[in-house]
C-alpha cells in the first residue's frame, strides 16, 4: 500500500561569448593551356576565440588545398585542413545530476574466481551484479578543447556524355574527442585499472591517465562493493579513421522514356 516517488533533473547555465574570423584566398597557379594544363591552390585560415569560465582560449585552423585539370575530363586534388572546436555547453555547465542504474563488479569476480589474465570474464555478470548504485553526473568547465586535421587526396573523373566518378582516400584524426560513458564501463575500466589487465588479458598501467581518471570515477564501500559511479564527460583521447569515399553519377537526358 506504500507509494514510491523519485526524481531526476539536469539544471545548469554558464555564459560565452565567441568571436571568430577568417579568411580564405584562391591562386591560379596554371591556366588550361599550359603544357601541364590547370593548376589551383586555396588557402585558408580562421581563427577563433572562446570568451568564458573555461580555459580552453582561442586557436588558429587552416585549410590547404591543390588541384589539377591535365585535362578537361580528369582532376586530381589534395587537401589538408585542420580543426577546432571548443566543448558545447551542456557538458561544461551542466549541475550535478543523479540516477540509480547498475553494472558489474568485475574486480569483485577476477579475484573470487581466480581468474587469470587472458580468461574469459563471461561469467561475471550473472553472479557478481552491483544491485542498484548511484549513477552522477555533471558538466566539467576543465574539458580540454577537441583539436585533429584531415587530409584527403583523390580524383575526379568524366566518361564520356553520360558517366562520371569521384574517388577519394581520407584521414581524419581528432585528439581529446569528448565522449560520456555509462557506469557499467567505468566500473569495467576501474576494475581492470586495479587488476592490471583487461578484459581481453592485456597489460593496464594503473598508473595511466585514464586509469587515474576511472579510478577516481568509482566510490565502493568498506566491504568493497560499488555504491556509486561518476558518468560525467571527459576528454576520450584520440581517435582516426582512414578510408576511401567512391561516387558513380549516370545521367541519360531525352530519352523516350524520360530523363534518368
Amino acid at each position: 500500500d506504500g507509494e514510491i516517488y523519485g526524481w531526476s533533473g539536469i539544471r545548469g547555465q554558464g555564459k560565452r561569448n565567441r568571436y571568430a574570423g577568417g579568411g580564405e584566398l584562391a591562386i591560379p597557379l596554371a591556366s588550361a593551356d599550359s603544357a601541364i594544363g590547370q593548376v589551383d591552390a586555396k588557402i585558408a585560415a580562421r581563427y577563433d576565440f572562446y570568451d568564458d569560465a573555461s580555459s580552453v582560449g582561442g586557436a588558429s585552423t587552416y585549410q590547404v588545398g591543390l588541384t589539377w585539370k591535365p585535362i578537361d575530363a580528369l582532376m586530381f586534388r589534395a587537401s589538408r585542413a585542420t580543426s577546432f572546436r571548443a566543448p558545447d555547453m551542456h557538458v561544461m555547465f551542466a549541475e550535478r545530476s543523479s540516477s540509480y542504474t547498475s553494472a558489474t563488479d568485475f574486480l569483485t569476480c577476477v579475484q573470487t574466481e581466480g581468474i587469470k589474465a587472458g580468461e574469459s570474464w563471461q561469467g561475471c555478470g550473472e553472479k557478481y551484479g552491483t544491485g542498484s548504485i548511484r549513477q552522477y553526473s555533471e558538466g566539467d568547465p576543465n574539458l580540454r578543447e577537441e583539436t585533429g586535421y584531415t587530409n584527403s587526396i583523390g580524383m575526379v573523373a568524366q566518361l564520356g556524355k553520360h558517366h562520371s566518378f569521384t574517388l577519394d582516400g581520407f584521414r581524419i584524426y581528432l585528439e581529446d574527442q569528448v565522449g560520456v560513458i555509462g557506469a557499467y564501463t567505468v566500473v569495467q575500466y576501474a576494475s581492470e585499472c586495479q587488476l592490471g589487465f583487461d578484459a581481453a588479458g592485456q597489460t593496464i598501467d594503473i598508473n595511466s591517465p585514464k586509469c587515474q581518471e576511472m579510478l577516481s570515477r568509482v566510490t565502493r564501500n568498506n566491504k568493497g562493493r560499488v555504491t556509486s559511479a561518476i558518468t560525467s564527460p571527459f576528454n576520450t583521447g584520440m581517435r582516426q579513421q582512414d578510408g576511401f569515399d567512391f561516387t558513380w553519377n549516370s545521367k541519360y537526358e531525352g530519352t523516350a522514356y524520360g530523363d534518368f
